[in-house]
């Protein structure tokens, strides 16, 4: 199953698991640190993988003019219905014009996406020359590890560190539940794309408690080259 298919299987989970009295992480570390690595609000603000819309509501109380991108149908609807302006659509396929995007923010989106690079080419492709991608990842020293044995305190890796592979992160906590289904990949693997089509890494944050980090965030500008 791809992971957008898998999103849209556990879209019911995700709706109950946002609840903003259930999930800690996004108010506490999620949003507060890429709120912090934000440019100002100039242009479109593209969401990719804007999920039910919080991401996207934050950015519109800053004054951002937020378009949400989303390939989960349910979680869509969710978004469209809370208020944000959003867009069925693939990360690889953007229905969105060359250069017309000052901002891509991609928060917990990136590593729920199959092709990558794809994704990367068309962030490219609409960001403005001057335009940046601001993005939050689970930390890649997290999503290595078994997560059938992790919740229970063991670290053991299930296959090498460099190797992607889909894996499933299923949590119940408090009453709710919740099945994740992501890519693992090394942090050189989200960065290099990058670095290749032209951006510079301008802010580079790891948190979360324990020993070790579970939250990996960046900033990427592209540089406007000289004629």
């Amino acid at each position: 199953m791809d992971t957008a298919a898998a999103w849209e299987a556990h879209a019911t989970q995700w709706l109950a698991w946002t609840e903003p009295a259930h999930e800690e992480g996004f108010w506490t570390v999620t949003w507060p640190t890429l709120r912090e690595m934000l440019p100002p609000a100039t242009g479109v603000t593209l969401d990719l993988g804007c999920g039910e819309g919080r991401g996207a509501r934050e950015l519109s109380r800053l004054g951002h003019r937020v378009l949400g991108i989303e390939r989960a149908p349910t979680l869509a609807s969710a978004a469209a219905e809370r208020g944000t302006s959003v867009v069925l659509a693939d990360a690889t396929r953007l229905p969105l014009r060359d250069g017309g995007v000052a901002m891509v923010f991609a928060s917990m989106s990136l590593l729920d996406i199959d092709d990558l690079d794809g994704a990367v080419d068309e962030i490219v492709r609409v960001l403005a020359p001057d335009g940046s991608l601001v993005a939050a990842i689970v930390h890649p020293m997290i999503s290595a590890f078994d997560t059938s044995v992790r919740h229970e305190g063991r670290l053991e890796l299930p296959a090498p560190y460099l190797t992607h592979r889909q894996y499933e992160d299923h949590i119940v906590d408090e009453g709710h539940e919740m099945t994740f289904t992501s890519v693992h990949r090394p942090v050189r693997d989200y960065l290099r794309p990058m670095l290749a089509r032209g951006f510079v890494i301008t802010d580079l944050r790891e948190e979360g408690g324990g020993p070790i980090p579970w939250f990996l965030a960046f900033r990427a500008d592209r540089v406007r080259r000289q004629a």
